[in-house]
């Protein structure tokens, strides 16, 4: 019984928490590689494409994936802090992120366009 209890602990709570850090990790990177070329855009066309908010902005996502795995390493469960502070940062994160990309998004479509 206790190593099956073992078996689904390691399972459910420490592989989860692996892969949850590790997708948080690869969303991170794409955001920054996002924040990468939106920099390439500013030097070249000498407009500004808000690349520090792309870059800064997926910290919240990777802040709630390390505070995820914590609080199930330790305890099992997130706490209610946790999980409002980490919520909250996701949300922000995401809104954050949203905005990036669609100023971008913005900015391309005048560059292509030719609009000034």
């Amino acid at each position: 019984m206790i190593e099956e209890y073992q078996l689904l602990f390691l399972i459910y709570v420490t592989v989860s928490n692996f892969i949850s850090v590790i997708a948080a990790l690869l969303l991170w990177a794409a955001f920054v590689f996002f924040g990468i070329v939106s920099r390439r855009y500013e030097q070249i066309f000498k407009t500004p494409t808000n690349w520090q908010l792309l870059m800064g902005a997926p910290t919240g996502i990777l802040v709630f994936a390390v505070i995820q795995a914590y609080a199930y390493a330790t305890a099992g469960t997130m706490t209610d802090m946790q999980s409002w502070l980490g919520h909250f940062l996701v949300i922000v994160s995401s809104v954050a992120c949203l905005y990036g990309a669609f100023k971008f998004r913005i900015l391309i479509t005048h560059l292509r366009e030719g609009i000034p």
